[in-house]
């Protein structure tokens, strides 16, 4: 899909010649598997050792359109012995926000409603009536994770009721007031997506398909119990030494709709992340929007980071079994750029890799390979740390192996 970038730093005549020929290049070929260079040997050989140890999953990095590496790794299911390719499809929790966000622009572009709506306004056949206290939140705030709204539901809850799961959340007490405070809400996001159905008037996943997928040429896309995904297309997610089954399968109620749920590869995240980053499907107006950072960084459903010259757009997924993270930096000054996206259905033994990736990458050198351990040394090795700077960590034997945790931001900043 041609594209337009932003060229800076250059005379205006040669910024023309050079935007055209950007225009007009071909987008990089995803459809094979690479190893490019040194770089991508290096990364390559740290994530073949890293698949030794247990991980399982698909990476693909880019550099300024050429691809570094693209390759996949483990199996997509332990019982069976079939491995992943780079066309096996995972769940990439949360970063299905992305989707609600961007039909919620795209419906905002068609004249249907504005993000700054109140819910009020578009939950007719949801709840009778949206309490007072909630007739100030808004679409916008549902999308920032600022609605107050609580993160989650107690009781008995019909979970398949659009209606049910509505009016519990509306039903609740506030937990802060709209437009106040942070707090990231999974619930907030199934209520966007009810929105979508009602505003569109069919169901958020066949808009999804037929506004956003479609129009991105996302061919290895859907949603779990999607009829059309076939089993052994899918990833099966494991944990702990546990497969819980094709991700196709996975339960798939409006505890998930909206907020998780989307089945995908690197490969279609890339396009994905070009098109609403230059294609057509946005306008101007509506890109600012989606990459314009509320509280915490936040925007619509992409955290957005701004540190000197470098702003890295991102967002991380993690459900039953699967890990994913699609994170995008750029250089304003030299206009160099950089992706990394990993999936993975080995949840728990990838979290830090598209961090040494990035290491790796920058020149630091790969770190070394897996140790194996003895049970012995695991239990000893197990335990809470805290560093003279305050970062805290948590490292816990898990069958096999340690698992290492960030405990609070002091770690996670370390770690970014």
């Amino acid at each position: 899909m041609p594209t337009a970038r932003r060229i800076l730093g250059i005379a205006p005549a040669f910024a023309c010649a050079i935007a055209a020929a950007v225009a007009d290049a071909a987008p990089p070929d995803l459809t094979v598997e690479v190893v490019r260079g040194s770089e991508g040997r290096a990364v390559d050989a740290y994530l073949g050792a890293c698949a030794v140890a247990g991980f399982g999953g698909v990476v693909l990095v880019v550099e300024n359109d050429e691809v570094v590496l693209h390759r996949a790794y483990g199996a997509a299911d332990p019982e069976t012995g079939r491995a992943n390719t780079i066309e096996t499809r995972f769940d990439v929790g949360s970063i299905a926000k992305q989707i609600v966000a961007t039909a919620m622009l795209v419906l905002q572009q068609d004249g249907r409603l504005a993000i700054d709506d109140p819910i009020a306004l578009h939950v007719d056949g949801l709840v009778a009536a949206v309490p007072l206290d909630k007739r100030g939140v808004t679409i916008a705030h549902l999308l920032h994770h600022t609605s107050g709204l609580p993160v989650e539901l107690s009781g008995r809850i019909d979970y398949a009721s659009a209606p049910a799961v509505a009016s519990a959340l509306l039903g609740a007490p506030l937990r802060s007031p709209p437009g106040t405070t942070f707090e990231y809400n999974n619930r907030g996001y199934s209520l966007a997506a009810m929105i979508v159905e009602r505003v569109a008037g069919e169901p958020f996943e066949q808009f999804a398909h037929r506004r956003l997928f479609d129009a991105a040429g996302l061919t290895h896309t859907g949603f779990c119990r999607d009829e059309d995904i076939p089993d052994d297309v899918t990833a099966c997610g494991t944990e702990d030494g546990t497969s819980f089954g094709p991700a196709v399968r996975a339960s798939y109620a409006w505890g998930h709709r909206g907020a998780t749920g989307l089945l995908t590869t690197p490969a279609d995240l890339y396009r994905w992340l070009d098109v609403v980053r230059h294609g057509d499907l946005l306008n101007d107006a509506s890109r600012a929007s989606l990459f314009r950072p509320g509280l915490a960084d936040y925007a619509l459903g992409w955290f957005v980071r701004r540190m000197g010259d470098q702003t890295t757009i991102w967002h991380g997924g993690s459900t039953i079994g699967f890990e994913a993270l699609c994170s995008h930096e750029r250089n304003e000054r030299t206009g160099t750029e950089r992706t990394i996206i990993q999936v993975s259905n080995s949840r728990g033994r990838s979290g830090t890799i598209p961090t040494i990736v990035g290491r790796i990458l920058a020149g630091a050198g790969a770190p070394p390979k897996p140790a194996t351990l003895d049970a012995p040394e695991r239990a000893a090795m197990a335990g809470a740390f805290e560093s003279a700077e305050g970062a805290r960590i948590e490292i816990a034997a898990v069958g096999e192996f340690l698992r290492v945790a960030p405990a609070n931001q002091a770690a996670l900043d370390a770690l970014s």
